[in-house]
């Protein structure tokens, strides 16, 4: 078995994890695109985008990230890294926020997508 690692604070500027991300990305665009269009839009929206015509001009990888509380193995992240002239920020989508409403498929779908990662977000406080 692999010794499980922390994501490091800059992950995506590291091509170890980046192409991983990146593959998943597309990944989800292409297998959910519902899912896709509605974090999205919410991303937009709590970034505070201007939009024109009712679209906002960012570009978004989205992808799914294992996550550890302690030891104890809690729900996916949902993670939006977004770019717009020349800013980037990372968003977190836990897959029970109500500002994307994930369908059951959804859920399973990046569950599983993460089952077997050897890398995970550490959050929480634990002894």
């Amino acid at each position: 078995m692999v010794e499980s690692k922390e994501l490091p604070y800059n992950f995506m500027l590291l091509n170890k994890y980046s192409e991983i991300f990146k593959g998943r990305s597309q990944q989800i665009s292409t297998e959910l695109p519902e899912l896709y269009k509605r974090a999205h839009e919410r991303s937009c929206r709590a970034l505070v985008m201007d939009t024109y015509g009712g679209d906002c001009f960012l570009e978004m990888e989205l992808f799914p990230v294992r996550v550890m509380n302690g030891d104890k193995e809690v729900d996916p992240l949902l993670v939006a890294y977004c770019k717009w002239s020349g800013y980037t920020q990372t968003l977190y989508w836990p897959i029970n926020t109500k500002e994307i409403f994930f369908k059951p498929e959804e859920i399973n779908y990046i569950s599983n997508m993460v089952r077997d990662d050897d890398f995970y977000f550490q959050t929480g406080i634990w002894d």
